[in-house]
């Protein structure tokens, strides 16, 4: 077995190890390495395992710095996860052994591999954040039979008022427009009109905006990806005058409906911090929260940077964020939201 660094000549059989791979997502395709490297000028260090000519691991990795967080080698940005993808323990560890050769090499203060499930070696565990996975086999009737009861309350309330939903719009700039206001709204600066419409055009045919509409005015917005047999719901707002017409839950429900529909094996509501939230409002869907495992290598630093939601600047960060006025918040954004990959 040899670690060799992809070659643009390897990229198809790359992808091919993605889509034939259990566990590999979609954070694992070229697709996602070229929208990081256009549009957010991050160097890639590509890393493949090898028998012969075949490709039996893989491990991608963006070299990212900035005044504030120091440099690093993550897998990878942006995504919920994105690390090793192997079948073979022997592969896991010359991959993980070669990314902290490189940490070392280019004397890095941190190596961050964003895992599903925990990986051995040389590295430190982080395991707080959870993915919230919906098991789609058993059908929408016996989904609905195991909503909590408040939530299939709001569900019929929503169905109530009149409000209609489109699951194939392609309107980007629809899309930005509501999504950058909830960005700022909760305190997050936002990904800039550039990365989301290249997430979209780009890589087209993994995703769909779905709009909830009310009396023709779109009240709540959501991009949807769709891969391997998941659904997963990646960014999204609904409009604070109308929450109490519940369309977030209207859009949710039809949502899981239509995955069923077509045969899709799960749903996911992506990551949360427990007791937060968000990680209370995924749990009522009966989904089933499942653990991040996010693993690090410290070269030049002592301990593990705690860039979370939790973290009290970022706290305050937030508080301060959200007074920001909304086309200022668009411009400065892109800038900050590249430090926090």
């Amino acid at each position: 077995m040899i670690i060799e660094q992809l070659t643009q000549n390897d990229e198809n059989l790359w992808d091919d190890y993605v889509l034939k791979t259990d566990g590999a997502t979609f954070y694992h395709l070229i697709g996602w390495k070229k929208l990081v490297e256009k549009v957010l000028r991050f160097k890639s260090i590509y890393l493949a395992a090898k028998e012969g000519p075949e490709i039996v691991g893989i491990l991608p990795l963006f070299l990212t710095k900035n005044l504030f967080f120091g440099r690093k080698l993550i897998s990878v940005p942006f995504a919920v996860a994105g690390g090793v993808c192997t079948n073979s323990d022997e592969a896991a560890s010359a991959l993980i052994n070669r990314a902290i050769e490189v940490t070392k090499e280019l004397n890095l203060d941190y190596l961050e591999l964003r895992h599903a499930d925990e990986k051995r070696g040389q590295l430190i565990t982080s395991s707080n954040y959870v993915n919230f996975i919906l098991d789609l086999d058993s059908g929408p009737d016996h989904i609905w039979k195991n909503l909590r009861s408040s939530l299939r309350r709001c569900i019929r309330r929503s169905m109530e008022n009149g409000l209609e939903i489109e699951l194939e719009a392609t309107d980007i700039d629809e899309f930005y427009k509501l999504y950058s206001m909830g960005q700022r709204n909760f305190g997050t600066p936002i990904q800039g009109y550039n990365w989301i419409k290249n997430l979209f055009c780009s890589l087209q045919k993994y995703h769909s905006i779905v709009k909830v509409r009310y009396k023709n005015e779109t009240i709540a917005i959501s991009m949807v990806r769709k891969f391997k047999g998941s659904v997963s719901e990646i960014l999204g707002y609904d409009l604070r005058n109308y929450r109490n017409l519940y369309p977030n839950h209207f859009l949710e429900w039809k949502l899981i409906e239509d995955s069923c529909h077509q045969n899709y094996k799960t749903f996911e509501f992506g990551r949360s911090l427990p007791d937060s939230g968000t990680y209370y409002f995924k749990k009522g869907w009966a989904a089933k929260p499942t653990p991040l495992y996010y693993q690090y290598y410290l070269n030049n630093v002592k301990a593990v940077p705690d860039l979370s939601q939790n973290n009290p600047k970022r706290q305050r960060f937030a508080k301060m964020w959200r007074m920001m006025p909304l086309p200022m918040a668009n411009m400065i954004g892109p800038i900050i939201r590249g430090c926090f990959p």
